[in-house]
């Protein structure tokens, strides 16, 4: 695939560990910078060609790639929102008691909540606020004064919000093709943490909240690669915090090598069975009589293949 990587990012390091993979493994790549408020890239990518184009970037590069018709581009669709996440993990969900309605709407005068956008859109982001720091924030947003805050969301923006909840430590986990890819703690409560580490091969290795993860995605994934935020709430039990977009999401001490492979392999896969799955069945086959789906040659695709033994008449 062609992937184009945006400059200046908090990946950081990681960026610059994606960039030598793709170095390294001859994979066709771009670094760029979008023009605020444009679809316009600097430099323009050399696409060409490459009928895959992947990003990785802000989602402003996500809406350069939907514009220009790029797939995969980013894994998006209207499954990355929290009706979606609550229709199919139910309790499973951090927020499961959480209310919907418009950002204009919200009606919590009971103390502190957390708030958020319905969608994976980071209109803004996921925050705790007062009562009466919410009525500041929702007259500005009605006066149009976002300068300093968020110029996409308006009244009519659709959000969650729910009561706060204790989180003893949160882990942002990677899932390509149905498998864990990499993941990274970002929050340990009870270590004070403020720098996040890495999940595997750590004293800090959660293996109940890896069965739990592997669990959920088990039960529904919103697509083939996103991002799943993940809490351990105490000692029994963990609650999917959010799912983002895997192309746009911070790495903190995710392994960026790991996810361009795991990508790459995904979509070889993808890509062959598409092409598989395009062949007309032709004549039977040499051995088993069954019609072929490979081209050219008497044997269809089953592992018997030209090495069984010919097939003869009872």
């Amino acid at each position: 695939m062609y992937w184009v990587l945006q400059k200046d990012l908090e990946a950081g390091h990681a960026l610059e560990a994606m960039v030598d993979l793709l170095v390294e493994e001859g994979l066709p790549h771009i670094v760029v910078d979008v023009v605020p408020f444009s679809h316009e890239l600097i430099p323009e990518p050399d696409v060409g060609s490459h009928d895959q184009v992947v990003i990785y970037g802000a989602l402003s590069l996500k809406d350069v790639a939907v514009s220009r018709g790029w797939l995969p581009g980013a894994y998006l669709n209207e499954d990355f929102v929290f009706e979606k996440w609550l229709e199919h993990w139910g309790n499973h969900l951090l927020n499961s008691d959480a209310s919907v309605c418009r950002f204009g709407d919200i009606d919590n005068k009971r103390g502190d909540f957390f708030v958020r956008p319905c969608a994976t859109d980071k209109t803004f982001t996921g925050v705790k606020v007062s009562w009466e720091e919410y009525v500041r924030w929702r007259a500005e947003v009605a006066s149009g004064d976002t300068a300093h805050c968020y110029r996409d969301l308006t009244l009519d923006t659709p959000v969650s919000y729910a009561p706060l909840k204790y989180i003893e430590s949160e882990c942002r986990f990677f899932i390509v093709d149905g498998r864990i890819s990499t993941a990274s703690f970002y929050r340990i409560q009870s270590e004070q943490r403020l720098r996040p580490v890495e999940f595997f091969n750590t004293p800090w290795y959660d293996f109940e909240m890896e069965k739990f993860v592997l669990a959920r995605i088990a039960d529904w994934q919103p697509d083939n690669a996103f991002v799943l935020d993940v809490a351990r709430v105490d000692e029994s039990s963990c609650k999917i915090v959010e799912v983002n977009c895997l192309n746009s999401s911070g790495l903190y001490e995710c392994d960026p090598r790991r996810i361009v492979l795991d990508v790459e392999e995904m979509e070889r896969v993808r890509r062959g069975r598409k092409l598989l799955s395009e062949l007309e069945p032709s004549s039977p086959c040499h051995i088993c009589g069954i019609a072929r789906n490979i081209p050219g040659g008497p044997f269809c695709s089953a592992p018997h293949g030209m090495f069984a033994a010919e097939k003869t008449d009872d």
